[in-house]
């Protein structure tokens, strides 16, 4: 609402009755403007200036007591639209360096409040080491502290860096610094020693501070401060709240403090605290997401871009979300609430392996971002830093609770927030949805033990687990309860474990099933026993004394969580970590299948077992003279030779820039091992490698079931799920299992194995699984551990660290001429729109002469490809019909293709000189041709994909010449077809030449020559084992005709790669590949998130400038391109 009411009477007396009427006036406007359900208004007194809200009645009281404040003439916190500031005259703070308008925005989307003027405040601090920020305002007025933060802060945004600076202001000057910082890991000695040499290079009366800590301090008030709470060393309590001032346990009675030594070699308690936890508020952060613009209407996304039915590409696609939207329309119904999810794992800061030092950090993930934000690291929040050296356990719900509360805070009351995106004040709420870590942390933060009988967290008290006698080991099979009732599988005997399955498959329980496996009173006790080194959870006991060490189940606590009274509510409280699933089970598969040293389950205890169990009599350990044991040959098991052709086969893998690490360094073809993968590299070597391997090397009863669970951990990690194929894909997982319990040994089958038939049920509720794996939080930690400066307090080196980290990400959003984490190029970055063709090329580029061969080839394939030539296509169409009347299709197409581009030329040449408009500057470009020289390059980056040439690649680790294209093609069935089908056809090949065209006018093309399969003699699409192969020695083009088609459009190419087959020397795998994160880093790309090539269709690809009129009208009109002529399937 505006007003166009007179604001003189703001400056009058407040004896003025004038000044009165304007208090009464105001009143009514603001109360006028009060959302239903709130009795408070922001106050704008000269003491509060709206930072607090309060009844209608004492605003007035402070309005007529204190005054009005002056710089308030915008109404914006009762009503009133926001208007430009004008910094001009008026604002006499306002100085003309460039940046000024972004520092001040930044200031106040800092504390979260509209544009507030700041003259007529005498807020000039000192700026040396003595910066003191408690001082209070000039006209007298005791301010809180928050208010004089700002203040100060938007003073710094004014001044200059030295007298005549027109570009930098103190505060602009030292966020870049602090950036640069950052960015280049620099020690704060270092950051000192350039502010006293920048301090003697700038002009005399320059105002830089002298250290690294006179600017921390000068930037406090963009960062968000964390609190230093004191722990019980055992970890029974907090000395919070009601405890904080306590100086020991309530527990066990141990000193808050150290002990220190006296002079008469007494001990007393000190002022050092025994433990700390660094607790970073949720609050503050999710408040500030919404004060700055910049972020402000991202929070809205999951509302405003529905996904197409049928399919999953965000939690807000998921069936919790739903289940949450359905239960609280309330909540609901404002897109500003937040969904949260909470990560939590260990690590060492150490870096060396002989340490078991731990730190637990706790990490919030905000889902209401896009999908391509979400899980990044710059809106990853930090809550929690606990300290080591040993893991809290069960005990980390001591220190949840601080989460806990604002977690239930922001449910149940709500927290009022200013939202700059739409430019009012709302109630803002929040609920968790789920938590994310690996299986011992969830044990911790659920408190089901995933060890022993009852490991797994879903099945509970119906996990089927059996005692291995020989192998100590308790192994978890039983995966026939998933079959149909009536499958032949849950009778077979021997080939499982001996027994008939007709029990059911277990149910998931949601969280008020689950609540009510405990005792109604039921209350935990925390704290450790014993040496502190080997920490011991307590026993519980009930309210009246008695020990309940065998509370129902592998319960060892009630989870925390339970205090929201949303948790109980949601059937997935807590996830199962795909990444550490896939990473164990893989590295099992390979140990088992190559018999490496300590990562086998095939051992003389595991055919012991066998043995006990009288099952696969023919793997049962065999006696031989002299008492040696001899062990038959499994039929999963390599042998030396097919060890030798793994070994190679992964040797000589080469994959695109970016795609994964090295693989090769970490095989050693002499020893047929394999060590040192990381967890990606299991990743890539399960759903790409390991099925070609097995398929060469593993008889096909074995190999097609490790080929179906490949496929499947390939599916289940899409960025896009189609819904509707997750009940057939669940069905396949199952069957895959049980025929997997078939080939393997009991003991193969630890706990990971079993939670993979749950995986799919997980997707269902939650979701792609890539917004619920540890990868991203993984690489969290990482981050977290190269803040770590001071190796003697790494807790609190790593918090700074990350408060800074966390101020400079803030600021980062103001800052455009200034690289950050927000706004620094990827590795294969195109260039943007910088260019007609709008991608980088790559090395040395050399001009060179085309030949009459080369510039008809490829002229002709732009002209054919460009979606401005179509109408006179079709004219030309049409006048070879009229002049050949009974031509066949086929001949049509041939001369079509031969003879267009020169009667295009002429055709365009007489329009123009007719003057008719219908030719356009692109057309008449095209028309005259392209220049006899052009330039090449051995490399090129486009749409976020990096190209190179055979030739540039063959000294290097990576492979990125192979490229795939799906197109429209007029297929014959026979030399004598003259009816072509047209439909899509794939076709696959390697670039050989880089060529950027020009044109007049300094229009150009950038083309991809590449030498292409023949499809007829070069290509298996589909082996027996689903596989692509494809023989390089059968190319399309064996002899040089004008009629080829070698060119490609540099934006129509589709990356993949090309594996050698390690038993046919000539013959390669396809791998096909996702697209690159920095393909889909924008909404316009959210729904091309396939792992799936689609037919070549110009809406699935961000096309250069230069081809940006064709792309457009082909979108539109949604045709796919064509290639005429020579790329045909023809049957020899």
């Amino acid at each position: 609402m505006e007003t166009n009411m007179d604001k003189s009477w703001i400056n009058l007396p407040r004896v003025d009755p004038r000044y009165i009427q304007g208090i009464i006036d105001f009143m009514e406007f603001a109360c006028k403007n009060i959302p239903d359900q709130q009795t408070e208004i922001a106050c704008p007194c000269k003491k509060c200036h709206n930072m607090a809200r309060k009844n209608i009645d004492l605003v007035k009281q402070h309005l007529v007591v204190d005054g009005f404040t002056p710089s308030y003439t915008v109404w914006i916190f009762h009503g009133e639209k926001s208007q430009p500031t004008n910094c001009g005259v008026e604002n006499s703070g306002c100085g003309n360096f460039n940046g000024q308008d972004e520092m001040q925005e930044m200031v106040r989307d800092a504390f979260g409040i509209p544009p507030i003027q700041a003259h007529d405040i005498d807020l000039d601090p000192p700026l040396g080491d003595g910066h003191n920020f408690g001082t209070p305002l000039g006209d007298g007025h005791n301010l809180d502290e928050e208010t004089i933060k700002f203040f100060k802060l938007l003073k710094e945004a004014d001044r200059e860096l030295y007298p005549g600076c027109q570009k930098f202001s103190l505060l602009s000057f030292i966020v870049a610094l602090m950036h640069i910082k950052c960015l280049g890991g620099w020690s704060n000695k270092s950051f000192t020693m350039l502010l006293k040499l920048l301090k003697k290079v700038l002009p005399e009366g320059e105002i830089l501070p002298n250290s690294f800590t006179a600017s921390r301090r000068l930037l406090g008030g963009l960062g968000l401060e964390y609190h230093k709470v004191h722990a019980c060393p055992k970890d029974c309590m907090l000395y919070w709240g009601e405890d904080a001032k306590r100086v020991d346990c309530k527990v066990c009675n141990v000193p808050r403090y150290k002990p220190e030594e006296q002079k008469d070699g007494s001990k007393k308690g000190g002022k050092i605290p025994q433990k700390i936890v660094r607790y970073f508020p949720l609050i503050p952060k999710l408040k500030r997401l919404y004060s700055s613009k910049k972020t402000a209407g991202l929070m809205r996304w999951h509302a405003e871009n529905p996904a197409p039915i049928g399919i999953s590409r965000h939690p807000v696609d998921s069936d919790i979300w739903k289940l949450y939207d359905n239960l609280h329309p309330d909540f609901a119904q404002d897109p500003r609430n937040v969904r949260l999810g909470l990560a939590s794992d260990g690590f060492n800061p150490y870096r060396t392996m002989n340490s078991t030092y731990s730190i637990w950090p706790v990490v919030m993930i905000t889902y209401n971002l896009p999908p391509w934000l979400c899980m990044k690291q710059p809106y990853m929040m930090l809550t929690l830093l606990i300290d080591g050296p040993t893991s809290p356990g069960n005990n980390i719900d001591v220190y949840l609770r601080l989460i806990v509360d604002e977690m239930k805070e922001l449910w149940d009351i709500g927290v009022n927030t200013y939202d700059a995106f739409g430019n009012e004040m709302f109630k803002m709420r929040a609920l968790m949805l789920w938590t994310i870590n690996d299986l011992p942390a969830l044990a911790m933060l659920s408190g089901w033990s995933t060890k022993g009988y009852l490991a797994c967290p879903v099945c509970l008290d119906e996990t089927c687990s059996h005692w291995l006698v020989h192998g100590k080991k308790v192994r978890y099979l039983g995966h026939r309860r998933w079959l149909d009732k009536d499958h032949k599988f849950r009778y077979e005997r021997m080939s499982f474990d001996g027994t008939v399955e007709l029990r059911p498959c277990p149910t998931r329980l949601s969280g008020r099933e689950v609540l009510a496996m405990f005792p109604a009173n039921y209350v935990n006790k925390f704290g450790k026993e014993g040496d502190e080194d080997l920490p011991v959870t307590k026993k519980r006991k009930t309210r009246d004394g008695e020990d309940e060490d065998d509370l129902q189940g592998n319960w060892k606590k009630k989870s925390i969580f339970f205090d929201l009274s949303t948790w109980e509510e949601n059937l997935l409280r807590h996830n199962l970590d795909v990444m550490h699933i896939q990473k164990n089970l893989c590295e099992s598969l390979v140990g088992t299948v190559m018999d490496l040293d300590g990562k086998g389950k095939d051992n003389l205890n595991a055919r012991r077992d066998l043995q006990l169990l009288k099952i696969r009599k023919a793997l049962h350990p065999q006696i031989l003279d002299g008492g040696k044991v001899y062990l038959p040959h499994a039929c999963f098991a390599m042998n030396n030779t097919e060890k030798t052709i793994f070994c190679k086969f992964l040797k000589n893998v080469k994959v695109p820039d970016g795609y994964a690490s090295n693989i090769s360094r970490c095989v050693n073809v002499k020893k047929r091992t394999i060590y040192g993968l990381k967890s990606h590299d299991y990743h890539i070597l399960m759903e790409q490698f390991l099925p070609i391997a097995v398929s060469r090397t593993l008889p096909k009863k074995v190999s097609k079931p490790v080929i179906e669970l490949c496929n499947f951990f390939k599916q289940l990690c899409s960025k896009v799920v189609k819904v509707d194929d997750l009940d057939n894909l669940q069905s396949r997982i199952v069957l895959t299992l049980c025929q997997l319990e078939k080939i393997f040994p009991p003991s193969f089958f630890d706990i990971m194995e079993h939670l993979i038939v749950h995986l799919v049920e997980e997707v269902k509720l939650g979701g792609p699984v890539r917004f619920r794996w540890m990868y991203y939080v993984e690489r969290y930690l990482m981050t977290l551990k190269r803040y770590m400066r001071n190796q003697a307090r790494p807790e609190g080196s790593i918090a700074e660290g990350y408060f800074v980290e966390e101020c400079m990400t803030f600021c980062s959003r103001y800052l455009d001429d200034v690289e950050s984490k927000l706004n620094r190029p990827v590795r294969n970055d195109d260039g943007g729109d910088a260019g007609q063709v709008g991608g980088r090329p790559l090395g040395k580029q050399e001009k060179f002469s085309l030949n009459l061969l080369q510039k008809t080839q490829a002229h002709r394939y732009i002209l054919f490809n460009t979606e401005s030539i179509t109408p006179y296509r079709e004219k030309h169409c049409e006048f070879l019909k009229q002049r050949y009347r009974r031509i066949q299709d086929r001949e049509l197409e041939r001369l079509h293709h031969e003879t267009f581009p020169i009667w295009f030329r002429n055709h365009v040449h007489k329009l123009q000189l007719e003057g008719s408009e219908e030719v356009s500057d692109e057309v008449a470009i095209l028309a005259l041709g392209p220049r006899d020289t052009a330039i090449r390059f051995s490399g090129y980056i486009i749409n976020g994909v990096r190209y190179h040439t055979k030739e540039r690649e063959l000294k290097r680790k990576t492979q990125n010449s192979g490229v795939m294209l799906k197109a429209k093609t007029s297929s014959y069935s026979s030399a004598r077809d003259m009816n072509p089908q047209e439909g899509d056809v794939t076709y696959y090949g390697r670039i050989t030449e880089m060529v950027e065209l020009y044109y007049t006018h300094d229009h150009k093309y950038v083309l991809f020559n590449c030498d292409w399969i023949d499809n007829n003699r070069g290509l298996v699409p589909n082996d027996e084992f689903g596989f692509t192969l494809v023989n390089f020695n059968c190319s399309l083009y064996t002899t040089e005709h004008a009629s080829n088609e070698p060119f490609i459009l540099a934006s129509q190419a589709q990356q993949v790669f090309y594996v050698q087959d390690p038993t046919k020397e000539d013959w390669s795998f396809h791998c096909e590949l996702q697209r690159p994160l920095s393909c889909t880093l924008s909404p316009h790309h959210i729904c091309a998130w396939t792992d799936d090539y689609p037919p070549l269709h110009l809406e699935s690809w961000t096309w250069p400038a230069m081809e940006a009129q064709q792309a457009q009208k082909s979108k539109e009109a949604g045709e796919p391109l064509s290639l005429h002529g020579c790329l045909t399937m023809r049957k020899r």
